[in-house]
């Protein structure tokens, strides 16, 4: 199953891997820090804790749903 952009958006805000638009995770950041944020704290390793922090729950979550089987997948034989 392909990653929804919002998932992406906490998988590179988690990582600081880019799997999407770098504008989704500037949103989420904006979102999750209770703030307007600029391009300039990105390149701030405290911003990025603090980023870090905020999203660990929710990429935790994303992190159980993928190792959940789906029904239809079947172990290999």
């Amino acid at each position: 199953m392909p990653l929804t952009k919002r998932e992406a958006a906490v998988i590179s805000a988690y990582t600081g891997f880019t799997l999407c638009d770098f504008s989704l995770v500037q949103e989420l950041a904006d979102e999750k820090l209770g703030r307007s944020t600029y391009t300039h704290e990105f390149a701030n390793k405290l911003f990025w804790e603090e980023l870090h922090t905020a999203v660990r729950g929710e990429f935790l979550e994303i992190c159980k749903s993928i190792n959940t089987p789906s029904p239809d997948c079947k172990e290999d034989e």
